[in-house]
């Protein structure tokens, strides 16, 4: 019996999808926001400024929960750990947290399938334009 031909692989996409790190960034925002009571920004690089620290008596930056865990204690003027002040934001923000990142992913997934046409329509743009192996909508 003759073997069957093999059909061609084809090639998968290796680039970046503007659509899912737009997704990525806003659930980040949900996030910090309910955890830390920041923006992600606020959270990785702290107050803009001078200072490392995020603005805010329960607002928390990454640099604070490393300095906390260093000394051993709170630090900045918290009567309470770092890690006590996320427990805290945790407790008062859960829910308005989980609702948003609900909706948030519920909002994208109808997003995607509404928008199919002009998202293919932008792809086909920016194929030509050459950045098709880069980028997507």
């Amino acid at each position: 019996m003759a073997r069957k031909a093999k059909r061609s692989r084809r090639r998968r996409f290796t680039g970046w999808n503007a659509t899912n790190i737009l997704e990525g960034y806003l659930q980040a925002s949900v996030l910090t926001g309910m955890a830390f009571n920041t923006t992600p920004g606020g959270f990785i690089f702290g107050q803009e400024g001078s200072s490392y620290y995020a603005k805010g008596p329960s607002s928390i930056s990454f640099k604070e929960i490393i300095d906390s865990l260093m000394a051993g204690g709170p630090i900045q003027g918290h009567e309470k750990t770092e890690i006590q002040l996320v427990w805290d934001n945790l407790q008062a923000n859960w829910l308005d947290g989980a609702i948003k990142s609900i909706g948030l992913g519920i909002g994208f997934r109808v997003g995607k399938k509404l928008l199919a046409r002009p998202r293919r329509a932008t792809n086909r743009f920016i194929k030509q334009l050459g950045m098709g192996s880069t980028i997507r909508v």
